[in-house]
């Protein structure tokens, strides 16, 4: 048997390549910057592992600004994995172990060391901070195999905190407005974290996307079939109809979830009917745990939340409600528990001398004025009268429940361009021209109404061909004549040179018109509109958004003040009043002539 003979160079290549390969769908998954400010902390991060996949050679890199004397030890899933001591500035790395599907949760637990004179045991100890910064893990995704069933994550991670885009190739047959609007309802009710860059075919070719999604009409088909595969390592998902029936089964069968979960394998033929998911309905913002706010501990720190109702919403009174929590009995007399609203006081609780029984407790807090944006900062402190070398030693004497804390915003709708989310809430319907980019405005418009004021469900969008003799409240035009005209419509506002590749809203007579030049302008509004809808100001009739992201308000609605009311008294009430008088006078002259009468006879 001959041995096959590889050359050094050959070898190298060879190794080069397979590095190559393994690098190629190199992820990383980013998490916001981190302080901890007390003696002992735990700061926690999450990540998402999508269904189906793996991730290996998984590292673990932050840069920290830390005092003399800091250690800090590092869970995952409540198994250590690491442990370091931090002084000054440096750069904290470390690996992690492989994770299967499923969300898991790093703890970095921080420990202040002691740096004051032990022989005083209940001398404050100082305030000592380590922060965080520029953290993100890198990692090696793996699937072995395609599920249907595990869409969207099969095509990408839905929860990765990245910023950079996600590169989606979308071919379909833009002219034809049924797999348009099949393709906008699909995209719409998938979720991502991150912005989508959409590619048409023609960019597909020179641009490598993270993933693709194929719409193929094919007449002879008698029932609609799925698709999953991985051509040159690119995640593709191919559907393929007969008919306009056929197409809206496919999106069921794709957004339905528990039809979905059938489907274990790469391919699928559907059957002739597939019932519509359970769409979205309203969210709730009556507690801490509709803002995204989970449960927590209190111990000798501070936490500070940010509360972001609606954008559209304008506050008419002030924020109030009330903290629900179990704490701890036989705390020290001066413990106590302080919340602040936008840094003023909002309410406190006395913890001292407290029972064991009831368990649950709750303090009401208000804002201290009517907010000008539908957005508060949140503190909760809790104030112990022990520190940490002080006996009783205090941790964690609090715990506040989110979900029974509850939350009461008293509001009206905004008007203007800003409220295009609450059309699109309540009547998902747009019409769009058939440019190829038109879809992805759609999509981003409905996405952002539907992150803002809906559940997580999907949405029953429904795209229409754009005609400019019977619009539609919602339109979008990607047509750069259109656009072109706009601009020069504002020469004293805008620069026309550097005016390419924005977009504008215009609110007129009760509808909308979303209009840009090109794909790339396309792309702006992608990638700015979820991000600006809390600088977009109340009654604006016209918004010009810069490819830089910067925000021109072009014209403001004219808002008619309210004359009073002129009060028409009716024939009824007049009688009786001239009646009233006259028997009032009659009166006075009786009484005249009484006195009169009396003076005379004396």
């Amino acid at each position: 048997m001959k041995h096959l003979k590889i050359s050094p160079l050959l070898s190298s290549l060879l190794a080069i390549s397979i590095l190559a390969a393994q690098t190629a769908n190199a992820a990383q998954w980013s998490f916001p910057d981190s302080i901890s400010q007390s003696k002992q902390a735990q700061i926690s991060q999450y990540f998402y592992v999508a269904k189906g996949e793996s991730w290996n050679n998984a590292t673990y890199t932050t840069n920290y600004n830390a005092d003399q004397n800091v250690s800090v030890v590092v869970n995952l899933d409540d198994k250590p994995i690491y442990r370091a001591q931090l002084a000054n500035t440096g750069t904290l790395s470390f690996n992690v172990p492989a994770s299967t599907s499923g969300f898991h949760r790093l703890d970095l637990i921080v420990q202040q060391n002691n740096t004051i004179d032990q022989s005083n045991l209940c001398l404050e100890q100082p305030i000592q901070a380590t922060a965080f910064e520029q953290a993100n893990l890198s990692y090696q995704p793996v699937r072995q195999n395609f599920r249907l069933s595990d869409l969207p994550d099969a095509l990408y991670n839905p929860k990765l905190n990245s910023n950079t885009a996600l590169k989606g190739a979308f071919i379909f047959n833009a002219k034809d407005i049924k797999e348009s609007s099949s393709l906008a309802r699909l995209v719409s009710g998938w979720e991502q974290s991150r912005t989508v860059k959409w590619l048409t075919a023609q960019q597909a070719e020179t641009e490598t996307p993270d993933f693709k999604v194929v719409v193929q009409h094919a007449a002879q088909l008698k029932n609609p079939v799925l698709q999953l595969q991985a051509p040159n390592n690119i995640p593709t998902l191919t559907i393929q109809y007969g008919n306009a029936a056929q197409l809206e089964n496919a999106v069921n069968a794709l957004l339905n979830a528990k039809y979905l979960q059938q489907l274990n394998s790469d391919s699928a033929q559907l059957p002739e009917r597939i019932e519509s998911p359970a769409w979205a309905v309203s969210k709730k913002f009556d507690n801490l745990a509709d803002l995204g706010i989970q449960d927590f501990r209190l111990g000798q720190s501070k936490q500070i939340f940010t509360l972001n109702f609606p954008a559209v919403w304008q506050p008419t009174d002030i924020l109030q409600g009330q903290i629900a929590l179990r704490a701890q009995s036989g705390l020290l007399e001066g413990s106590a528990m302080t919340a602040w609203i936008n840094s003023a006081l909002a309410g406190s609780m006395k913890l001292a001398n407290l029972e064991s029984d009831p368990v649950d407790r709750q303090f009401n807090i208000f804002s201290a004025d009517i907010g000008k944006s539908p957005s508060f900062d949140l503190a909760i402190e809790n104030t112990v009268l022990a520190n940490s070398n002080c006996l009783p030693n205090v941790q964690g004497s609090v715990w506040v429940n989110a979900e029974k804390s509850k939350l009461m915003l008293p509001y009206v709708l905004k008007q203007g361009v800003i409220s295009l989310s609450s059309v699109l809430a309540t009547q998902p319907k747009i019409a769009i021209n058939d440019h190829p980019s038109s879809n992805s405005i759609a999509v981003t418009a409905m996405q952002t109404a539907k992150q803002m004021l809906m559940t997580a469900a999907p949405v029953p969008l429904n795209l229409s061909s754009f005609d400019p003799a019977h619009p539609e409240q919602v339109n979008v035009r990607v047509n750069a004549d259109i656009y072109h005209q706009q601009v020069l419509m504002h020469q004293d506002t805008l620069y026309q040179p550097t005016a390419a590749n924005g977009f504008f809203v215009i609110y007129q007579n009760n509808r909308f018109n979303i209009i840009t030049d090109d794909t790339t302008g396309a792309d702006t509004f992608n990638r700015l509109w979820p991000k600006i809808q809390s600088q977009i100001p109340n009654n604006t009739a016209k918004l010009f958004v810069s490819a830089e992201g910067n925000v021109y308000v072009l014209k403001k609605l004219i808002l008619q003040t309210k004359s009073e009311p002129i009060i028409e008294q009716s024939n009824t009430f007049v009688i009786i009043v001239i009646l009233s008088a006259l028997v009032v006078l009659m009166a006075f002259f009786w009484l005249w002539r009484k006195r009169k009468n009396e003076s005379k006879s004396e």
